[in-house]
């Protein structure tokens, strides 16, 4: 919750899985139609943390899908957001705005913040943080944390993939 790179972790989840504009959204929802919902999301602890994805999957297309989302993970190392298309019309930045939308969102935001941490962030002060934000930044951050002896897999289901998964 207090480490430095948690708003580059945050503005990476956006670029991964928050929303329809979202790598995962795009390649494996609409360009493969492996899951009729895909998404991944945060969780922030004072000495951990998880970024998890959700991916609601056919079993027949269970182990394809698997691999496109661990090519979804590699490529947050590989290829960084495209620098011509961070324009404040649909800036990554935007999305982890548009969380802040309702007053709800802002509310559990918040308090939050106020349960786990010693220094409080308001909007305008995260939104500065935020700003300065690379795309380099958050590469050489996903490289760093999706390493393979951190990521597991986990299903439900009546599936049982033969397929041994390289770590990611």
């Amino acid at each position: 919750m207090q480490h430095p790179q948690r708003f580059t972790l945050d503005l990476l989840n956006v670029i991964l899985g928050e929303g329809m504009s979202s790598r995962l959204f795009l390649e494996v929802r609409d360009k493969l139609g492996l899951a009729y919902n895909i998404h991944s999301y945060l969780d922030h602890f004072q000495d951990s943390g998880a970024l998890t994805v959700y991916a609601g999957v056919h079993p027949k297309k269970l182990e394809i899908g698997i691999t496109a989302i661990l090519e979804q993970l590699t490529g947050l190392k590989e290829r960084s957001p495209r620098k011509n298309s961070i324009k404040p019309r649909n800036c990554p930045k935007d999305g982890f705005y548009c969380a802040w939308k309702d007053s709800r969102s802002v509310a559990g935001w918040v308090g939050g913040q106020g349960n786990s941490e010693r220094q409080h962030y308001g909007c305008g002060r995260s939104g500065r943080v935020i700003d300065k934000v690379t795309a380099e930044d958050m590469c050489k951050l996903a490289k760093e944390l999706l390493i393979g002896t951190n990521c597991v897999c986990q299903w439900s289901g009546r599936s049982n993939p033969r397929t041994t998964w390289k770590n990611c």
